[in-house]
């Protein structure tokens, strides 16, 4: 094929000559179906028009050297709400959907692509924008909800079962022409809401435990008088509105089963979104805050002897003492008095290690620990349990 290509330029509305960047490798991108529903006859003009186009620039340029893309929006908020309706799943309303899309496609005569990505396999539901500033704003969140919920799944999957995360991010939403960009602070609750305690029975997040961080969040702001509305969504299972005066403050619950299927996560999972910008606008107090160290927490135990005179309050003093700054928490969680350790009693204490600056190493680890286990011996006359 000789002639050369001509497509219409929507940004110049003008004809323009097709030059490709590199002629040996083409690439075509097509925003395919929502699957929702069963297709009708409007979803077949761009199905004939990209294939007509596919098929010219494989005459024109050469079989193997165009690729056709061609994406199925399988979870969305049509999807969720088609699946409620109709009582059935998103995987199975989507798998049937999907079908009848094909089938439309083979009667049609239309070509494959030569990939059709799912949604959900690229869930982190992004949008790549074309005329980006920078690398770092090229990428833009539609919602916080799917990257966090990858990141539960990951820890899940790694045995980490009772989880209390944040997400301070930006959110864009498209509005016309152009983006709406909105900062939000996403929490999430999973598993057990307390760490193992002595005094305390383990106990299972609920919807009360994610209302109470959050309204704590509200009194540390200063904010009062707040509406609260019951309410349900596509996201959410059951959960709580908060509006001041008519700015929207944050939407707390449990998330449907039908989102974390997506992700294989069974777990419940308590979510607030809290829109940051309307927090800090009817905020009355000034909000100071500090970023959280990137480098990992480490954990050290230590079950100690000591005399029944010995409160928890000695203990913690001479961690003060010893000014050990990269011990951030003293969690005691069993204690023991009885056979064989008569007139005295066993802490079990959790030490939870942190430097702002770097990932502690053992060297580290072990110099804070032995002098810790030192002052202890010493002060305390504390018999330590290896």
């Amino acid at each position: 094929m000789n002639q050369d290509i001509y497509l219409t330029n929507s940004f110049g509305n003008k004809k323009e000559k097709f030059v490709p960047i590199n002629k040996n490798n083409i690439g075509m991108y097509v925003c395919g179906p929502t699957v929702y529903d069963d297709p009708h006859i409007g979803n077949a003009r761009p199905l004939v028009v990209f294939d007509i186009l596919y098929r010219l620039l494989k005459c024109k340029f050469g079989e193997n050297n165009v690729t056709y893309v061609r994406n199925i929006t399988d979870i969305d908020d049509k999807i969720i709400t088609s699946s409620l309706e109709n009582k059935i799943s998103t995987q199975e309303l989507t798998e049937k959907i999907t079908k009848s899309f094909h089938d439309d496609c083979e009667y049609l005569v239309c070509e494959k692509p030569s990939q059709e990505p799912k949604a959900t396999e690229n869930i982190s539901l992004m949008i790549e924008m074309i005329n980006k500033l920078s690398e770092e704003h090229g990428v833009l969140k539609t919602h916080l909800l799917f990257t966090s919920l990858e990141v539960i799944k990951y820890n899940l999957n790694r045995k980490q079962k009772n989880l209390k995360l944040f997400e301070l991010d930006k959110t864009y939403k498209k509005e016309k022409s152009s983006y709406r960009e909105n900062k939000k602070l996403g929490i999430y609750l999973v598993g057990n809401n307390f760490e193992d305690h002595f005094n305390k029975q383990n106990k299972d997040s609920s919807i009360n435990d994610i209302k109470d961080i959050v309204h704590k969040l509200l009194q540390k702001c200063k904010i009062n008088n707040y509406n609260q509305k019951e309410f349900k969504d596509s996201f959410f299972k059951s959960g709580i509105l908060i509006k001041k005066d008519k700015n929207e403050i944050a939407k707390i619950g449990q998330l449907r089963e039908e989102i974390k299927k997506q992700f294989e996560i069974s777990e419940n999972i308590f979510y607030a979104e809290i829109d940051w910008k309307n927090l800090y606008d009817n905020s009355k107090e000034q909000l100071l805050y500090k970023p959280v160290s990137k480098f990992p927490e480490v954990q050290r135990d230590l079950s100690l002897i000591l005399d029944k005179s010995v409160k928890f309050s000695d203990i913690e003093n001479i961690v003060e003492k010893n000014k050990l700054n990269l011990i951030k928490k003293i969690h005691l969680y069993d204690i023991y008095e009885g056979k064989n350790i008569n007139n005295k009693k066993a802490y079990a204490i959790r030490f939870i290690l942190q430097d702002d600056n770097k990932t502690l190493d053992e060297k580290s680890i072990n110099h804070t620990m032995e002098t810790l286990i030192g002052s202890f011996e010493k002060e305390l006359k504390a018999e330590i349990r290896k």
